[in-house]
């Protein structure tokens, strides 16, 4: 695949797994390992397409719906699922359970029909459309675990997800999110190797002959109320004095650059819905060195889709035709 090629050709140690690639692949393999699920899917899917591949069986759909009382515009059509996409078979379960009922006169005196669907079946059906619709809408917990289908998600889950607190980038960014921190690490041990990372990263700074963060080595003496102040310059600017001040006082700091790290840590996180990289913009001053590694770590998106819409365009682009 794809992903295996860019893992060959620039290493494991820069590989970032796609989370919504991860999440299509938690809930098709659950479902493929649920016989009895899989076996209610492929016969609903079944029913779809033997309707969606008669023109004259969608226009009797088309036509009941019509003539009971509903206007074109809130008319529904069946939907197929498509098998890369896990949502599209949430979305054929929804739109077959809003309008079975029709779907079952049209079928029901047709020879060449597949079978439909059961009683039971259907109250499956129900059930396992509750159990997806989180993964649709990621603001509501899955709380119901009465089916074997519950156990699969949850393992599935922790096989795709185990190895998340071990990449190298997925932990760093989110010690440097202000929304989580350190709060949902599941291994103390990782959060802990995380934070070391950083701290190191700091230090390697500082001691780096080509530092490029905001601050020079630490001079031996420690920072005094008699510090030497900066001359005043013959014209006199107050907002400049005061910044060839606060300066000095950087140049004379004796804490190392890493309790900028603590400190961040400490202060508790904000509210979930804030942009980070605009909090870390407010943050800037408070902590300068902290600043540019959550600049580059926070910029790492969580899916490959963005890339995969960008690359053809850039093919697009090289191959046109130049013209006079």
């Amino acid at each position: 695949s794809k992903y295996k090629e860019a893992n060959e050709t620039f290493g494991v140690e820069k590989y970032i797994p796609c989370i919504v690639h991860t999440i299509n692949l938690i809930v098709t393999n659950t479902i493929e390992k649920c016989t009895t699920l899989n076996d209610i899917i492929v016969k609903i899917r079944k029913i779809v397409k033997y309707i969606k591949n008669s023109v004259n069986l969608s226009d009797e759909l088309r036509k009941l719906q019509k003539d009971q009382g509903l206007p074109d515009g809130k008319i529904l059509k069946l939907v197929l699922d498509v098998k890369t996409r896990w949502n599209s078979l949430l979305y054929m379960i929804e739109r077959f359970l809003n309008i079975f009922r029709i779907i079952s006169v049209i079928i029901l005196d047709k020879s060449t029909a597949p079978d439909f669907v059961t009683a039971h079946e259907l109250n499956t059906i129900r059930e396992i459309k509750m159990l997806l619709q989180p993964f649709e809408d990621l603001t509501k917990k899955v709380s119901d675990d009465k089916f074997s289908i519950m156990t699969n998600i949850l393992f599935e889950l922790n096989k795709r997800f185990k190895d998340l607190e071990i990449f190298y980038n997925f932990p760093l960014s989110t010690l440097l999110d202000p929304r989580f921190k350190n709060l949902h690490f599941k291994d103390p041990t990782r959060c802990h190797t995380a934070t070391e990372k950083i701290k190191n990263v700091l230090i390697s700074k500082e001691n780096s002959p080509n530092n490029d963060l905001n601050e020079p080595p630490a001079p031996a003496q420690s920072l005094s109320v008699s510090s030497e102040l900066p001359p005043v310059p013959p014209s006199f600017d107050l907002w400049t004095y005061l910044e060839a001040v606060a300066n000095v006082q950087i140049s004379q700091r004796t804490t190392p650059m890493y309790q900028e790290l603590y400190d961040y840590l400490a202060k508790p996180v904000i509210d979930i819905k804030t942009d980070p990289l605009y909090a870390w913009e407010e943050m800037k001053t408070m902590y300068p060195n902290l600043y540019i590694i959550a600049r580059e770590k926070l910029s790492i998106i969580a899916t490959s889709v963005p890339s995969e819409r960008l690359f053809p365009k850039l093919v697009i682009l090289y191959h046109k035709p130049v013209t006079d």
